[in-house]
């Protein structure tokens, strides 16, 4: 079993608050299920940035894996006690940088087109590592293929990365962490110095021995984002489409009740016009009709008169 997964990095230890002793002690009770001595060696060393003085970091080595797996489950707890944080070391054939990352994403590129390099295989594949919360399959104008892994700890990141070499149908899997290219600048042993400060001109050697080791994974996070933002452009475009479908429907829905509220409206109009036409034409009759009742009471009004003038005649003759 490599070294590295037995060991573990310390960072931020107050220097009043922690020694060999104490700091063995105290991670040996949390890696154990018993009394059991299980680290092997622990070195802590000072800070050479002033932002960190007071400060130590330290490198533990235990003798199982297990008991790196134990203490990374307790991390919360650390963090709250003490104000520590732990990570696993990795590999020196991983570049500094990113070991330097505590980072949840990765990036898994091939050279080869492979048809088994999908989403349901890459997710079974790397799902034993940790639960993975987002998973983007990318287009990349040199690369066969290219996945964007967000796991939810970025401690699976780092598991991947420490069982690396990876394949698929026999073909290498190149796998990177992943995070803001501004943030790899930032860091302190990458970051450009004042060459007027005679004092911070030795950090100058280090930028120059690690510049390889920099710029390849700078170079492949450039690149992923650029992917990642093409990526998330089509989605918006798909987004915007399917929008724009659902609108265009909606609107021929419109359109459509539109046109049957218009044809309703003009049936109603034409019913109503006929309405109108039955009506005037009632209302000529009902008038025409009024008018001959009227003509016809008249008549029998003078009928009436006449008889009752005629009956009066009669009974004054007698």
């Amino acid at each position: 079993m490599s070294i590295k997964r037995r060991q573990l990095f310390v960072g931020v230890l107050d220097n009043e608050t922690w020694t060999n002793e104490k700091l063995c002690a105290y991670f040996n009770k949390h890696a154990s299920a018993n009394d059991e001595q299980y680290i092997t060696d622990c070195q802590i060393m000072s800070y050479s940035e002033t932002r960190f003085q007071g400060k130590s970091f330290a490198f533990i080595t235990f003798t199982d894996e297990a008991c790196v797996d134990r203490c990374m489950t307790k991390r919360t707890q650390f963090n709250n006690d003490y104000g520590i944080t732990i990570k696993r070391l990795l590999p020196d054939s991983i570049t500094k940088c990113e070991r330097l990352m505590s980072s949840t994403d990765i990036v898994i590129r091939i050279t080869l087109q492979d048809p088994l390099f999908t989403e349901t295989n890459i997710r079974s594949y790397f799902g034993v590592y940790g639960k993975i919360i987002e998973l983007k399959m990318l287009e990349e104008d040199d690369c066969a293929g290219i996945c964007f892994i967000t796991f939810e700890d970025f401690d699976s990141s780092d598991r991947v990365l420490l069982d690396f070499p990876h394949y698929l149908n026999g073909q290498l899997l190149s796998i990177h962490k992943y995070t803001a290219p501004e943030y790899i600048c930032n860091l302190s042993q990458f970051r450009f110095v004042d060459p007027k400060n005679a004092s911070q001109i030795k950090r100058w050697y280090p930028i120059f021995r690690n510049l390889t080791d920099f710029m390849r994974p700078l170079k492949i996070l450039y690149k992923t984002q650029i992917a990642l933002f093409k990526f998330n452009m089509n989605k918006q475009i798909s987004i915007s489409n399917q929008n724009l479908n659902k609108t265009k429907e909606t609107l021929h829905e419109f359109e459509n009740k539109y046109n049957d509220l218009k044809q309703n409206f003009l049936q109603l109009f034409s019913l109503n016009e006929r309405l109108k036409q039955q009506i005037q034409e009632l209302e000529k009759k009902n008038e025409k009709n009024n008018n001959e009742y009227e003509n016809q009471i008249q008549e029998q009004k003078r009928k009436n008169q006449s008889l009752q003038d005629a009956i009066m005649y009669l009974h004054e003759d007698s």
